[in-house]
């Protein structure tokens, strides 16, 4: 699994941030993903999701984060899932 961000953040705005997530696809994937941005009261704004046939999701959020630091945790959240 692998989590991209594109957006330069500045540390104490919020700022809307699209993140990549490519991962093995499965049931629940997506609720599992949604479930910890939600658990870090973080605003998700959009989400595309595509399953390709070769069994991986491609997934882009935008989401809305408060600075650099929650940014960087859900990251690392979102790797451990």
């Amino acid at each position: 699994r692998s989590v991209e961000a594109d957006r330069e953040m500045q540390p104490t705005r919020g700022q809307s941030v699209q993140i990549v997530v490519e991962a093995y696809d499965r049931r629940g994937l997506l609720k599992d993903l949604t479930q910890v941005i939600f658990s870090d009261q973080i605003n998700i704004r959009q989400v595309n999701t595509i399953s390709e046939a070769d069994g991986i999701a491609n997934m882009k959020l935008l989401i809305e984060v408060k600075g650099l630091a929650q940014l960087s945790k859900l990251l690392a959240r979102l790797e451990q899932q």
